[in-house]
C-alpha cells in the first residue's frame, strides 16, 4: 500500500483522502492517461511508484490561488474546475479539467504560488506527483525523470501557446 505523502502537501490539500491501492492498481490508473503514451509498462511502474492517489469530493478544494507548493495532479477520475478571483476577488471558472488532463505543472517546475485554485466539480480521483518525488526518480532513472520533465515543459508551452493565441482576439476589441 502507498502511504507516503510530503507534508507541504498536506498543509494545502486537507480535504484531500489517500486513495489505498496496489502498486499494480497506480500504474493501471497512469495507464489509462495520456501520460502513459510515451512510456513502456516498466516506466509507468517506476512513474506511478513515485504518485500518490486521492479522492475528493464535489466542492472540496485541492488547491488554493495562491498556495505554495510543488505538486501536480492528473484526473483519473472526475471532473475539477480551475478558478481564479477577478478584480473584486469573486471566483470565476477560467476552465474544467477532466480525464486525463493534468493541473499544477508550473508550480511543480517553479515552485511558485499558484497561479489559479483548483475545486473538485464531482467526486474526484487524482494522481499526484512532487517535485522531490521526480527528483528522486532522477536520481534512480535520470533518462525516465527526463523523458517526463520533458513532457510537462512540451505540454506548458502548448498551453501558452493557446492562451496567447487567445489573448490576440480580446487585444483585436
Amino acid at each position: 500500500m502507498l502511504y507516503y505523502l510530503e507534508w507541504v502537501f498536506w498543509l494545502y490539500v486537507m480535504t484531500l483522502k489517500i486513495y489505498e491501492c496496489s502498486e499494480i492498481e497506480l500504474a493501471e490508473m497512469l495507464e489509462k492517461t495520456r501520460w502513459a503514451k510515451n512510456f513502456s509498462w516498466e516506466q509507468i511502474c517506476q512513474i506511478s511508484s513515485q504518485m500518490t492517489a486521492c479522492t475528493a469530493d464535489r466542492g472540496d478544494v485541492i488547491f488554493s490561488e495562491g498556495a505554495t507548493d510543488n505538486t501536480m495532479g492528473i484526473v483519473v477520475q472526475g471532473k475539477l474546475d480551475i478558478v481564479k478571483d477577478d478584480i473584486e476577488n469573486n471566483p470565476k471558472v477560467i476552465a474544467s479539467l477532466f480525464p486525463p488532463q493534468s493541473f499544477g505543472e508550473m508550480s511543480l517546475i517553479d515552485g511558485e504560488p499558484r497561479s489559479a485554485g483548483v475545486v473538485a466539480k464531482s467526486d474526484v480521483l487524482l494522481l499526484f506527483l512532487t517535485k522531490e518525488k521526480i527528483q528522486e526518480l532522477a536520481d534512480t532513472r535520470p533518462s525516465l525523470a527526463f523523458k517526463l520533465l520533458w513532457m510537462v515543459t512540451k505540454m506548458l508551452s502548448q498551453r501558452l501557446r493557446k492562451t496567447s493565441g487567445s489573448l490576440v482576439e480580446y487585444l483585436d476589441e
